[in-house]
Parts: C-alpha cells; structure tokens; sequence
C-alpha cells in the first residue's frame, strides 16, 4: 500500500483575486485539485486549469454543492479549502496526518491584518479527512459543516488565514447576507426546532446591521432544549450584549454579559465588554474590575468558535491602563506599562503617556565628519552614508513632534527643514536644554553629556572604532545597528562586552518617492554606486570581457574621488593614496567609450540613474555595513550581483539577486560574475522577472525613512 493521496477541493464563483495564493499555499502538500466553478465570469477558470481539471457545477446551496463537490475526488483524503484561506503554518502535518490513516484533523482559523502580526479571532474547523464516502456536510443551507465516521484530531498547530482582503467584498455582503436568511429560514420551516440555523440566523441578521432581528433569534435560540453546544449558546448570549450594547441598551447589555459569563466562565471576552460598557459610562472603578478578571484568565484551549486573543492580554491591559490614569492610580499604569512586552503601539502610547514623553528633546551627535555638512545638503550634492542617516532621522524625529538638534561639522548654527545645525564643538552650550535622548555613532565623547538623558550607540560601520571611554557601551541604555549581520559582528568582536539585551536591529532606509515615476530601462546600461575601492577596480579588470560579450553594454559610475579622499582627514599620503587609485583605474577604464563619471550627484539622480539602469553590478570587496545603494538599486527594479559578503547577505533579496560566494578577486569569482552579467543581459525573461520582484518586494517593504522612524520610535518608547 503507498503513501495516500490528499485533493485540494472547494467551490468557487470569481475568486481571481485570491485563489492563487490559497493554492499556492498547499500545492506542496496534494497530489489532486478538484475546483468547482460554480459561474465565475472572470479568470478564475483560466487559475483553475493551471493546477489541473476545470470542474463546472451549477449552485444550489453550500450543502448539495459542496458534497457535489467532494462525489467528483478520487483521492485517498479531502484538503478542504475557501478560496480565501491561506495554509501558512505547519502545512507539512497535514500529509503526516494522512499517512497516520487518520478519520479527519480540525485546524486552527486565524483571522486579524493582512501582515498576520495580530490574531483578532480564531476557531476550528474541519480540513482533512477521510474519503471514505461517509464525510459530507450537513446544515441549513447555509454555514454548513462536517460529519462522518471516525475521531476528529484538533491540531493548534497547523494554522489557516482567513483573509478578507477581495476587494468589493464589502458591497457585496448586503446581498449574500441576505440569501443566507433566505436559506436560513427555508430550514427553519421545515425544522423550527433546528439549533443550528436560528443561531447563524441571529449571527448573519446581526452581519446585516439588524441588532434586534438577531436578539429575537438568538433568545429564541437558547430557548431549544436538548441544546448542548456550550461555545455556540455562550456566543449568542454575547452577541446579544453586543447588539444591545449598539443600541445604547447598556443595562439589557450588562444583563446579557452576565448570562454569557453563566453559561462559560471561562472566557474572557464577556468581561471585556462588560469593562467598556463601564468604561464608556466613565465608571472606571468597576471597569478595572472587568478588565483585572479578563486579565487573569488564561485562554482556554478547546474552545471551538470565535475565540477573541486579544481580549485575555493586550485589548483589556490597554483599557486598564486608560482606568489607571483616569483614576489618579498613576503608580499603578506606570507598573502595568513597565510588565509589557513586545512592541505593541496602542500599549507603548501609553507607555509614553504614563513617562510624560509626548515630545522629547533629541540630541543627534553626530561629531566631526571628512566634510562639512548643513541643512539642505542632501538636495544639493552627494552626502557619505552616516551624514545622510543622521540627516534623515533628525528630518524624521522633527516631523513627528519631537525637537531634533544636530551637532555635527558645520560652520555656524542654522535651521534647516526644522532640524537644530550646530557645530559639534558647541554641544556643552546646549546641554542645559536636558536632553531625553543622546544618540550617537562615532564621537562617543557625546555619552558623557547630560547624565539623565536616555542614550544610545548607533554603530552603523562595519569597522567602526573602538570606544575612547572603557565604559562607553555601559554607558548607553541602547546600542542599535543595521543588520542581522551586523549583530553577528558586533557578537563576534566583543562577546560578553556588550549585554545582549541592549542590541536592537533598526535596518536603515531610503525615500521611496524619489523612487515613485517609472523609467524605461536603457538597453545594456548597468551601473555602479559606491566607493570605487569596494569593487570597481575588479569591475574594470572584467570590462573588457563584458564588453566584447555583449556589445551594447555600457556603465554609469556614481561616485567623486573627491569624497573618498576626505576619509583621510588632513593626510596628504591619504590623498595621494587615492589619487594613485584614480590614475590606475582611469587608465584601465579610458580606453572604453562605454564607460560614464557621473561623479558624486544627489540622492534624487542616483534615483533616476538606478531606475534606467537594466543591472546593478557590484563585485563589492568589503565587509559592509549595510550598503544603501543595494537598497536604492532594488527599489528601482535593479537587479544587483555582488558578494555574499557581510551585510549584503542580509540586506539583498537573493532570490531574484545575485550573490556570489569567495573572494572577488579570485579568477574564479570573476569567472562566475561574468558568467552570470551575460546570462541575465541576453535573457530579457529572467531580467524583467528579477527586475520586477525587485521593485514590487520593496515597495511591498517597509523601508522608508518614516518606517524607519517607526522602529526608533518603539525603541525609544521602551527606554
């Protein structure tokens, strides 16, 4: 006997929008699709016989047409899915599970945002089971479900997204609401004692905006004897508190939260809602009582329907605090925000409130830098990585509320974009102000000014220098870097020197909207943006090569010696240095007319640049420490081959990039990123494909210098 086969089945009616993602989600996991159309007029068919046969049966109602359904399965087991349910957890249990020849296996409903970081409610249902011809689904009509022989296995652990993200969902709901009561009163006629269809007639009339439709059939519901479905009587008494609650009813509501709490004392949510009917009232003493029991409740574990997480933890903390603060028990919020974990925003609000921090003074220290720098820079020229980051946070932290004062080499104290320019030198005349944040990256001198402001090591260098104070990462509350690589360094060359707990990983960013206008690609322009020795001398060793394989091949080079030569301070052997550089380069380089100096250009030319280059190429040298022009050349549909090197690992996408292992230098590196420089210029397919993945994953991300603030806004939140 072989392994047992599982089909995905469903019924579908113009599911375009989503369908994919559900299949894609269990493809790996079933041998058979079987797809019911039952009437889509748009290009859910066309979905459909991508995965296997079209299958085509008129709608009658959820029972008949789903068992319809399952008489056409010749699989061994039914992976039952809706077309707007995503398998994202644990998926490999359901083929363990068939393989054990169980009789069918419950899995765990999740519904909450699209970004899946919140589970607003979740219950069981039936997804697998045996096709043995005696699982099919019963119900009014309507909210139909599963019987047959055997023992059901509940599994927690393998979780289904119910996704309500089809657009025009909403507008059609009116309509589909109102054929389930149709349904739902077709069954009730034949059978008024049916439990199961007045209890989703009182659910669906109360989805209508009917609030007193549904307490009508939902008390005549609990009415019906020999009812013995605990989770289904305690919801009704709920959704009554709830629809009288709508209606201003707040003593009838209270009444229905009690009988709710009667029937199964267990769950939380009937003394949340009893809290915000309190609290709504401005009752707030009695409130704290229901939300303190709704807190020590734990979630029960086999409850099958419509169970709320949120209300045994975040929902009901958030409104204590609120009690807390309203009551003068300020001790007591400020306690209840300090045991809060997690990054919660509603939750760490209050932890602001509760710290008086609704604007804070912020204190960016930059220090001395190879260049001078002011307010408006960043739209005039090209800028070094660590004086943009601190130019865009100080943009960042003005724009939401806070004060931002940058101390950095300038030549006289001015106001730019709201930002405080003041020469670092100058900081000790400003520390009267009693700073609540001291952030730096370089001039750890910084950390010994104002000795009750919050601070924090921002190490954005891969090879940044060694503290001049032996305590200086003491000193810092928190130490924040760029990357998951960057952590690993930072393990690496101090270990136990820098307590874990105090390193936060804040990715740095970019502006999309220098990004938003599309450029048509340049056929063979590739491009390099950084420092020339992170690369483009190998690049230039491989030119001619390129050059000769594909003729139309030319390259823009973003970059100035200039700035490179400023990283030596005052050395004059530094500048030499990088002279000698240049000269080599350029007599390598001079030679080709392909080859373009566009020199150091602002952030919005390097933009357009990288928006009408076809390629990225970058056969970087350096550990970096994050390298935003990877960033800025994705953002533009990019593509980037480089070195699996440091950051890069963490920072490009390598499934529609390019990462080379070894070392850059090595014949066989050069070999390999040629090889693949060809491969991706003289197959458009691939390129386009790599392109836009590039652009749409990160427009999809957030990595904007607002999400950016975002994350720092947590973190400084939770000082």
């Amino acid at each position: 006997m072989g392994e047992p086969t599982i089909a995905c089945c469903m019924i579908v009616k113009n599911e375009e929008e989503i369908i994919e993602k559900c299949l894609l989600s269990v493809k790996d996991i079933v041998d058979e699709f079987v797809i019911v159309d039952t009437g889509s007029d748009d290009s859910t068919k066309e979905i459909i016989r991508r995965y296997g046969k079209e299958y085509e049966i008129p709608f009658v109602n959820y029972v008949e047409t789903k068992n319809a359904a399952l008489a056409l399965v010749k699989s061994d087991y039914v992976l039952w899915m809706d077309a707007d349910e995503v398998l994202y957890e644990d998926a490999e249990e359901i083929r363990l599970y068939a393989e054990k020849q169980v009789a069918a296996v419950s899995c765990l409903i999740t519904e909450g945002p699209e970004d899946y970081s919140i589970v607003n409610n979740q219950y069981q249902r039936i997804r697998l089971f045996k096709n043995d011809k005696s699982w099919r689904f019963e119900g009014p009509g309507v909210h139909e479900y599963l019987t047959g022989d055997g023992d059901v296995v509940f599994d927690n652990s393998i979780l289904v997204r119910h996704e309500h993200i089809k657009k025009g969902k909403a507008e059609s709901a009116k309509h589909r609401f109102e054929r389930y009561i149709d349904l739902l009163n077709m069954a009730i006629e034949k059978n008024p004692q049916d439990q199961r269809a007045w209890f989703y007639l009182g659910r669906t009339w109360k989805d209508l905006g009917e609030p007193m439709q549904a307490i009508s059939a939902f008390e005549f519901y609990l009415t019906l004897k020999d009812n013995f479905f605990l989770d289904e009587k305690w919801q009704a008494a709920y959704d009554i508190a709830q629809c009288y609650k709508g209606n201003g009813d707040y003593e009838q509501s209270i009444d229905a939260c009690n009988h709710a709490i009667a029937i199964d004392p267990r769950r939380a949510e009937a003394f949340v809602l009893l809290g915000d009917l309190f609290f709504n009232l401005q009752n707030y003493d009695k409130a704290i009582v229901q939300y303190e029991k709704a807190i020590s409740l734990p979630i029960p574990n086999d409850v099958i329907l419509f169970l709320k997480k949120r209300d045994y933890n975040e929902y009901p903390k958030d409104q204590l605090f609120l009690c807390y603060y309203k009551t003068n028990q300020y001790d007591r919020a400020e306690a209840l925000c300090k045991e809060i974990a997690g990054t919660d925003v509603r939750l760490l609000n209050n932890l602001w409130w509760a710290r008086t921090k609704t604007q804070q003074k912020i204190f960016l220290a930059l220090g001395n830098t190879p260049e001078p720098i002011w307010g408006g820079i960043l739209e005039t020229q090209g800028v070094h990585g660590v004086e943009t980051t601190y130019i865009e946070m100080a943009k960042e932290f003005v724009g939401n509320g806070h004060s931002a004062f940058l101390f950095c080499n300038t030549n006289f104290e001015h106001v730019y974009d709201g930002v405080y320019y003041i020469p670092y030198q100058n900081l000790s005349n400003y520390i009267c102000l009693e700073p609540d944040l001291i952030i730096t990256s370089r001039w750890f001198d910084a950390l010994y000014f104002g000795n009750k402001s919050k601070k924090i090591i921002w190490l954005q260098d891969a090879h940044f220098a060694d503290a001049n104070h032996p305590d200086a990462f003491e000193k810092a509350d928190a130490i924040v870097c760029s990357s998951l690589w960057h952590r690993c360094y930072i393990a690496q060359r101090f270990q136990e020197g820098i307590k874990a707990d105090k390193i936060k990983i804040i990715p740095l960013g970019l502006r999309k909207n220098l990004f938003a206008n599309v450029f048509p690609k340049e056929k063979g322009k590739v491009i390099y943006s950084s420092n020339p020795d992170r690369g483009l001398y190998i690049l230039a060793d491989m030119w001619s090569e390129l050059t000769e394989k594909i003729p139309n091949i030319h390259l823009s080079v973003l970059y100035g010696w200039e700035g490179l030569k400023t990283w030596g301070g005052q050395s004059k052997e530094w500048e030499n240095s990088v002279e000698g550089q240049r000269v080599v380069l350029m007599e390598k380089l001079s030679k080709f007319s392909n080859v373009k100096f566009l020199g150091r250009v602002t952030h919005k030319q390097v933009a357009e640049e990288m928006l009408s280059s076809e390629l990225m190429l970058y056969p970087n040298n350096f550990s970096e420490s994050f390298c935003l022009s990877t960033y800025e050349s994705q953002m533009a549909g990019t593509p980037v081959i480089t070195t699996d090197m440091g950051a890069l690992s963490t920072t490009v996408n390598r499934e529609f990039n390019v990462l080379l292992k070894g070392s850059p230098y090595s014949k066989t590196y050069q070999r390999q990123f040629v090889d693949k420089t060809i491969e991706l210029l003289t197959n458009q397919f691939m390129l386009q494909d790599y392109q836009n993945k590039n652009r749409v994953s990160m427009m999809d991300k957030n990595c904007d210098w607002s999400d950016v603030y975002e994350r720092w806004k947590l973190l400084i939140w939770s000082l």
